[in-house]
C-alpha cells in the first residue's frame, strides 16, 4: 500500500464518522512494507481512538535491525494488538516472542481469548499452530475462492458475514467483495473513484448481501468459497434486528454478472486443479 492510498482511506473514514477497527494484513506480509509505520500512523492521526491490529508471520520484524525496537515502534504509531501467525514451532513468530521477553504481554489464542481483542492495551497474540486443532472458524483454512485450494462444494446455501462486516482495501485502493476473494473476481470499485459510503452501498455489494442473506451464494466466486462465519443469524446488522428483502431478478442479475463482465483485480496464476492436474 502507498501513503497516498492510506491517506485517502483514513480521511474518508474520518469524514463519514465511522467507528471502524483497522486490520493491517491481507494478500501479503505487512511488515515487508517499508512504509508500514507511516501508513499505520496515518490511520492513527485520523482515527486515534480506533483499534488497530497488525497480522504478521514475523518475517519483516525478525529481519529488522532490532526486533524489540521494531515492536515498540508498532506500539508508538498506534497499534493495539500484534497477531503472529504460527506456521511452525521455530517460525519467525517464536523469535519475536523471545526477543520481547517480558516487555509486553504475550497471549496464545484459545477459547475465551478473542482474536480481535477490544482492549486498548498493547499486547501480542500468538495464533495456534496451523497444523494443530482448529478453534472454531477462526483458524479454519480457507480456499480463497479456489485460489489457495480447489473449489469447494456444499457451501452455496450457507450464510457468510464477510460482506456485511468488512471492507478490504488492496494496495491501490481497489475493493472486492471480501478478503477471501483473493483474486478480486467480484470487484466493487476503487476508493479514488468514489466516496467510502458509495463503495459500501454500491449495488454490487448490496446485491451480494441480499443473495447471501437469503442463503444463496451461487454466484462467482462465492459459489466455490469454503468460508463459514460465526453468528450468521445476526445479519445484516450486528444485532440481527434489521432485515433485507428477498432475491429479485435484478439482484440476481447484478450478482451473477459482476465476475462475468469485469476483469479480476489480480492476474490469475492457474493452480494445478485449474490445469486439470489431479495431484
Amino acid at each position: 500500500m502507498t501513503l497516498e492510498t492510506a491517506e485517502r482511506i483514513a480521511s474518508e473514514v474520518e469524514r463519514v464518522g465511522w467507528h471502524s477497527k483497522f486490520i493491517f494484513a491481507m494478500h501479503g506480509e505487512p511488515t515487508l512494507n517499508k512504509h508500514l509505520f507511516e501508513i499505520i500512523n496515518i490511520f492513527h492521526e485520523h482515527r486515534p481512538d480506533a483499534l488497530k491490529y497488525v497480522i504478521s508471520n514475523g518475517c519483516g520484524i525478525v529481519h529488522s535491525e532490532d526486533i524489540l525496537e521494531y515492536v515498540k515502534l508498532l506500539k508508538e504509531v498506534g497499534v493495539n494488538h500484534l497477531l503472529l501467525d504460527n506456521y511452525s514451532d521455530d517460525g519467525d513468530w517464536s523469535k519475536v516472542v523471545k526477543a520481547v521477553g517480558n516487555e509486553f504481554e504475550v497471549l496464545t489464542l484459545q477459547r475465551g481469548i478473542p482474536m480481535f481483542s477490544p482492549k486498548k492495551k498493547f499486547d501480542i497474540l500468538v495464533m495456534p499452530s496451523i497444523r494443530e486443532v482448529k478453534i472454531g472458524s477462526v483458524r479454519s483454512l480457507k480456499n480463497h475462492c479456489g485460489a489457495a485450494f480447489p473449489p469447494a462444494e456444499g457451501f452455496t446455501e450457507k450464510r457468510c458475514t464477510m460482506p456485511f462486516r468488512e471492507m478490504s482495501f488492496r494496495w491501490n485502493g481497489n475493493v472486492a467483495i471480501c478478503c477471501d476473494d483473493f483474486r478480486g473476481e467480484y470487484p466493487i470499485g476503487n476508493i479514488f473513484d468514489m466516496g467510502i459510503e458509495e463503495l459500501w452501498n454500491h449495488e454490487r455489494f448490496q446485491a451480494a448481501r441480499v443473495m447471501i442473506y437469503n442463503n444463496e451464494r451461487g454466484f462467482h466466486p462465492c459459489n466455490i468459497c469454503n468460508n463459514t462465519s460465526m453468528r450468521v443469524g445476526l445479519l445484516p446488522d450486528p444485532m440481527g434486528k434489521e432485515t433485507l428483502p428477498g432475491i429479485t431478478k435484478e439482484v440476481r442479475r447484478i450478482a451473477e454478472s459482476v465476475s462475468e463482465e469485469n476483469e479480476p483485480f489480480a492476474t490469475i496464476v492457474k493452480r494445478p486443479w485449474e490445469n486439470g492436474e489431479t495431484e
